[in-house]
């Protein structure tokens, strides 16, 4: 994946893709504070929204900077992690390890949901997701329609793939950080946040996107 030179080449994609007819745009894991506050400040100029999958920036300076949505959520977020230094992606093992030490009621989390809410940052779920990474999550009986849309070699990469969930299951700590991102969610639009529902294309593979189609169709 190609990574931007600093915030003026950021500037120019956006740019260029706007006037392409671009709606839209998302920013990824390892952009600077710099490039974000510029690509938001020309997507803001075209009247377009920018979304992230941030690992870099942590969720308040995203906020801070004008970012209009965040995919994924709480386990995403970085900056509780401190061993972060500033622009810089740490090991996503050491922040699923911080977020499930951290009680979502706390002051640091909920002072996050506020500085959201305050900015008008939306938030992308994507629990059908992080649910697959729970041991035995979800019941086979839940997968007929996922399984039967897969090829036959991915089908068998996802029952590998959730067999070897399923034998980790003392260490992993997704059991406590599902609970904790839907618990983040709860308060999140409790607290007046704007919540969207998404799937993701990447993780074992259990999930189907859901197709809305319209009465003629």
């Amino acid at each position: 994946m190609h990574q931007l030179s600093g915030p003026e080449e950021a500037r120019d994609l956006v740019n260029y893709w706007a006037a392409l007819g671009a709606g839209s745009f998302k920013a990824y894991m390892h952009i600077t504070r710099a490039e974000l506050s510029a690509a938001v400040a020309a997507a803001h100029q075209h009247n377009t929204k920018l979304t992230g999958h941030l690992c870099s920036i942590g969720f308040k300076e995203a906020a801070a900077l004008g970012i209009d949505n965040l995919e994924h959520g709480l386990v995403v977020d970085t900056e509780f992690n401190s061993g972060k230094s500033p622009d810089v992606c740490p090991a996503q093992n050491d922040t699923f390890a911080t977020i499930a030490k951290m009680d979502v009621e706390g002051p640091e989390i909920q002072q996050t949901i506020r500085e959201l809410v305050a900015h008008h940052v939306a938030i992308t779920s994507t629990l059908p997701v992080f649910e697959t990474f729970v041991p035995n999550r979800p019941p086979m009986q839940w997968m007929a329609r996922p399984l039967e849309a897969l090829l036959p070699e991915e089908r068998i990469a996802y029952l590998e793939g959730r067999s070897r969930t399923a034998a980790n299951a003392a260490s992993t700590p997704w059991n406590t950080l599902l609970q904790s991102e839907m618990k983040f969610e709860r308060d999140f639009v409790k607290a007046g946040g704007v919540l969207i529902a998404g799937v993701d294309p990447t993780g074992p593979g259990g999930d189907l996107p859901r197709i809305r189609r319209s009465a003629r169709s």
